[in-house]
């Protein structure tokens, strides 16, 4: 079929013109006859100024801008077809001319539109539906249209029916009465209709429950609106497995005209429905047999084969072959050193025997693998990956490949504990070769600071301790005093040390800070190990001082953050020789370590942005600050419900990750109460999904605090029951009744992703897939800070 240009927008010049001539009838049938000119007695009708000056509402009456056709035009259609065959020859010639194609095929497909009711089966369709159907079906094929034109000129919601036309007009020709018009067979007309519904239900992948809202793949637009959303969760499909079957007979028939186009098409559409299903298997051999089935070429199928050839590793080089038997047999020792033969090889400028094809497999292979494996097998493959991050920096041809190197280093996370091997792999290519990208990125991803020499000899004096606590005959040490010599690399008196030691390290920290022209430039230059012991230490003080009701200041916030030091700290025992506790004799004052606290809060924040800990502990104090008992805190939801989705994304890899595994249950609901307190009554209850049967409850309960607030577009990451019933209680009755809530909400519960009789497994992994898609979608709304 010959594309269509399609309907231009018009321009400025083109809108004014129609305000200015704005009693002129357009379309078949009009006149060109102007209506009487304003007058005192009709003064509503205004006119525009010749020299076009901006007059403001009160300056200026109104302009009534008549219809471009009227409604007698519709009717001349319906009664008179061969009109409309005169004017889709006219629309032939002239894309343009008023009513566009879009205007009518939306205006029919709108009149023959059944009233949508919500419980009630749509009736069958009258003789004037069928009429206007037709009608529709008849513009289609004058005009040529294909399905790419279909979808780009008739919205959504009501392509089904012009699709349910075209095989209406299909089978029953003759009910328009009309000659020489454009023919189309019944099995053509079903083929175009099953490769359609193929197409939505791509589309509805990637808006149905389970997914974020995203880019779709047959659309230009980087987000859909939300009409469009709606529209597609409003189109009932059959079930792609029958749709599929059907269209696979309709093409063994070789009942068709044109059939290699027809084929190729529709082997193209079930190929992509397939991709995008994770099939790549099937989707491959309907790509190939598409690619058969027409002598030119489309990149776009080259690139849909080529993916799939990568996933499933066809194509196989010979070369390639010992890398593959060695994954294969999960041989990684084998595979890795292979793996550095070939970086030293491609450094040295001698050929190598991996293909790039096989990189991109086993890179996809490695970032699964990572995700599912443990302990000795978890650490083969991230030094794997770390070689393979070097060999493809070796080899790339991107525009910034230390860049790239960077992102693909900062997607697995905790690869930093096998920084020895990186270093002693990137020293070794680079002997070879001094490559430039590969120092590059070895100078970003190695600690840039060396141990110092007081660092150096605080390492052995601990290392001394140490032997010292192991050797036989040493009384056992206690806890606190292990754990503090352990963070705090202090080891001049090990029989001496504890919370005693450590109040008095503090104090000296504390003392050189207030002593200080600006508090933070004493503890800026500071490693970040001396800050996390720092702050440790500060959270651990008021924690203790607090519990003992010796803290002139109110602490609310968890000590997880903090780590072990700050919880021993907190609630260790007193080792001092006397009765009295180590923070009732402290010389420094409690406003002293807030301060401390704060400042060095902020700097960890700066200096350590993809640390989740310091979003976690600042969030805690955004929720509840450290104020004087006596005082009002005043809480900054917003800013802590930023850092708590950023902790929960640092710590998870963007939610790669199991979520609920990661985050830990107190975070959960402190971040479900922030989400209440900015008034996203929607999003805090998706997140009791994950908590205890008895817990339910208080999410039901916030649904209920403010009906009218409900944002419809996190109905769908729900998948209890109970909570999309009681959506559907609060809209269908009361004062807040919402019809299109209602709709939607009935839709998600008929949703077959939700069926009891599903197995467990897949009941956890449609879990995993909507809750990733929650929070991914809460960092879009709610993680950037508004201007």
């Amino acid at each position: 079929m010959a594309a269509c240009p399609g309907t231009p927008r018009p321009s400025a010049q083109e809108v004014q013109d129609v305000i200015d001539k704005r009693d002129m009838v357009f379309g078949l049938g009009g006149n060109a006859e102007l209506s009487p000119r304003p007058s005192p007695r009709n003064p509503s009708r205004g006119v525009p100024t010749p020299d076009r000056t901006y007059r403001s509402l009160f300056q200026q009456p109104a302009i009534d801008v008549q219809l471009a056709h009227t409604e007698a035009d519709w009717y001349d259609f319906l009664f008179h077809p061969t009109k409309l065959l005169e004017h889709t020859r006219a629309l032939l010639v002239d894309p343009t001319c008023t009513p566009t194609a879009h205007d009518v095929l939306t205006e029919l497909l709108k009149k023959a539109k059944p009233p949508v009711s919500v419980y009630a089966a749509a009736p069958p369709p009258t003789t004037r539906q069928v009429m206007l159907l037709c009608l529709a079906a008849l513009v289609v094929l004058q005009l040529r249209f294909d399905l790419d034109d279909i979808e780009a000129t008739v919205p959504t919601h009501l392509q089904n029916l012009l699709l349910d036309g075209l095989v209406e007009y299909a089978n029953n020709p003759r009910v328009l009465k009309l000659h020489e018009v454009e023919p189309i067979g019944v099995d053509e007309a079903q083929v175009l209709r099953a490769r359609w519904q193929l197409r939505v239900a791509v589309k509805k992948m990637h808006v149905s429950p389970l997914t974020l809202v995203g880019k779709l793949p047959l659309s230009d637009n980087t987000k859909p609106p939300p009409d469009e959303v709606e529209q597609l969760n409003g189109i009932m499909l059959p079930p792609p497995s029958q749709v599929l079957d059907d269209l696979a007979r309709l093409l063994a028939s070789g009942t068709l005209s044109n059939r290699n186009s027809i084929h190729h098409l529709a082997l193209m559409d079930m190929g992509v429905y397939h991709f995008h299903k994770k099939q790549f298997k099937p989707a491959l051999e309907l790509f190939s047999r598409a690619r058969a089935a027409v002598s030119t070429e489309v990149p776009a199928l080259d690139g849909y084969i080529q993916a799939c050839e990568a996933v499933l590793n066809r194509n196989v080089h010979k070369a390639d072959e010992p890398f593959q038997e060695a994954w294969k047999r999960h041989d990684y020792t084998g595979l890795l050193a292979l793996l550095q033969t070939e970086s030293i090889k491609k450094a040295a400028q001698q050929p190598v025997a991996l293909s790039q094809q096989f990189l991109g497999y086993i890179e996809a292979q490695l970032l699964q693998a990572l995700l599912q494996s443990h302990d000795d097998e978890l650490a083969a493959l991230e030094k794997l990956y770390l070689a393979l991050l070097v060999h493809q920096t070796l080899r790339s041809s991107d525009l910034a490949p230390v860049k790239t190197a960077l992102c693909r280093y900062h997607r697995v996370p905790r690869l930093d504990k096998h920084m020895v091997f990186f270093v002693s792999h990137t020293e070794a290519v680079l002997a070879a070769s001094n490559d430039a990208h590969v120092r590059a990125l070895l100078a970003a991803v190695q600690p840039q600071e060396r141990l110092s020499a007081v660092a150096s000899s605080n390492t052995t004096r601990q290392r001394l301790h140490h032997a010292a606590i192991v050797a036989p005959g040493t009384a056992e040490p206690s806890a606190v005093t292990t754990a503090v010599l352990a963070l705090l690399e202090f080891t001049d008196s090990p029989a001496d040390f504890g919370v005693k030691k450590a109040v008095a390290q503090l104090e000296a920290v504390v003392l050189a800070s207030r002593d200080a022209k600006h508090s933070a430039a004493a503890v800026v230059e500071l490693p970040v190990a001396a800050l996390d012991t720092v702050i440790s230490l500060c959270a651990g003080l008021l924690q203790r001082a607090y519990s003992m009701n010796l803290c002139e200041y109110r602490v609310s916030f968890d000590l997880v953050p903090y780590g072990d030091l700050a919880v021993m700290l907190a609630f260790g025992p007193n080792d001092a020789a006397g009765p009295m506790d180590p923070v009732q004799s402290m010389k420094m004052a409690q406003s002293d370590v807030v301060k401390l606290h704060g400042t060095v809060l902020a700097i960890l924040l700066e200096r350590c942005p993809r640390e989740p800990r310091w979003h976690c502990a600042m969030a805690d104090v955004c929720v509840n600050p450290i104020v004087l008992q006596k005082v009002s805190s005043v809480s900054d939801f917003k800013s802590a419900l930023r850092h708590y989705l950023a902790a929960a994304s640092l710590a998870t890899n963007f939610f790669a990750a199991g979520t609920v595994e990661h985050i830990d249950h107190s975070s959960l609901v402190r971040l479900s109460h922030c989400l209440v307190k900015v008034g996203a009554h929607v999003p805090a209850a998706v997140l009791y999904q994950t908590f205890a049967p008895d817990e339910v409850v208080y999410g039901l309960r916030i649904l209920q605090l403010a009906p009218h607030t409900h944002d419809a577009a996190f109905f769908q990451y729900f998948y209890e029951l109970s909570f999309l019933e009681m959506l559907v209680h609060l809209h269908a009755n009361g004062k807040q009744r919402n019809a299109g809530h209602v709709q939607l909400l009935t839709q998600l519960i008929q949703c077959p992703e939700l069926n009891a009789s599903n197995p467990a497994s897949s009941k956890r992994e449609m879990e995993q897939r909507i809750l990733r898609s929650f929070f991914r979608e809460l960092c879009r709304v709610y993680l950037v800070p508004e201007q």
